[in-house]
Parts: structure tokens; sequence; C-alpha cells
């Protein structure tokens, strides 16, 4: 049975680790905005900047293995149903076993797009270009892999631009020792503002 520390290290590091997965690929619902304010919403449709939407990922994992993700991705929102965006991604862990210490690095970009469906429902078409240490290799080589990802996701607005995201993707190109994902099922909990 797990100690209540190491209970409590976990579920901090779930909900640390999930939090931030996801974040710029939210659609703002302008229409919304318009019914507040129509002048200020007016003004804010020509603006570049406000259709910038920052995100990203961020994880953190203590012990051993430990993890760690800082992959920051910047969208646009395109028109009123349409988010798309590119991202950066590094990860790296490690573990030591048997008093030897192993540690992999990954790192590569990304690019998204998000397609409203309905009010909260969206279509997600994604794509990975990630360096990995090939498992086969016995020189310790890296191979770049593409993940090509398509799936849903459910967002929970709050305020004006937040919310909560919770998103099931399907890695179409799956390979179980190069892919950088434990399974070709990628599932992603985050908050973004």
């Amino acid at each position: 049975m797990i100690g209540l520390p190491m209970k409590t290290l976990l579920v901090f590091a779930f909900f640390f680790g999930t939090t931030f997965s996801g974040m710029s690929q939210y659609v703002r619902d302008s229409t919304r905005t318009a019914k507040n304010n129509s002048t200020e919403a007016k003004e804010e449709d020509h603006s570049f900047a406000s259709k910038l939407v920052p995100g990203g990922s961020l994880a953190l994992d203590f012990g051993n293995p430990w993890y760690l993700d800082i992959s920051p991705n910047l969208g646009v929102q395109i028109n009123e149903r349409l988010v798309g965006g590119l991202g950066i991604i590094y990860n790296a862990y490690g573990q030591t076993i048997y008093g030897i210490k192993y540690k992999y690095e990954r790192y590569g970009a990304s690019a998204f797009a998000r397609y409203r469906m309905f009010d909260t429902f969206f279509a997600n078409a994604e794509i990975d270009i990630v360096n990995v240490p090939d498992e086969y290799s016995l020189e310790g080589n890296k191979v770049w892999t593409v993940n090509p990802m398509l799936g849903a996701s459910y967002i929970v607005p709050f305020g004006t631009r937040g919310g909560l995201q919770a998103s099931l993707l399907y890695n179409l190109n799956y390979a179980e020792n190069l892919s950088p994902y434990p399974s070709p099922l990628i599932w992603r909990i985050g908050f973004f503002l």
C-alpha cells in the first residue's frame, strides 16, 4: 500500500503534469463578447494580438523514474470556429537501475488545428515531429518520428478566455518502441486562461 506522502506526491504530479496540456487550442466565442459589448468586440476582432492564444504543456514528475516536459505553443484564432498553431516539444526522463543512471531526451515541433463542432465539442488534428531514442539501437541512436493525431475535445469555458479542456487523440502512426507516447490513445486534461 502506498503511504500518505507518496499518495500526495502522486496526486500532485498527476494534476501538475496534466493541468497545462493543450492550452493554446481553445476557440474563443467572440459572439459572447459581442453580446456583452459590441463596440469592444468589433475592435478586438481586428486586432491580431487578440487572436493569439498562448499555451503549451508543462509537466514535472519526481522520483525514479523522473519526467520533465516543457512544450510551449502559440495558436491563432483563424475564424469563429477554427484555431491553428505551432509548438516546440522538449521532454526528458530518466531512472536509476542497479546504480546506473539513464537519461533520455526528446525534442521536436508540432502543429495543430481545432475546429468547433458544437458549442463545447471540438474536432482536433495535430502532428508532432519528435526526435526519440531508438530502442532497437545498441549504439544509442536517435530517430525522428512523425505522429499524426486525430481526436476530439470537450471544453467547459469560464471567464472571457479561460476554460477546462479534456481531449482524447489517436496517434495514426503509433510504433510501440519508437513513439513518444505510451499508447496510441493520448488523453489530456488542462486549464487555460
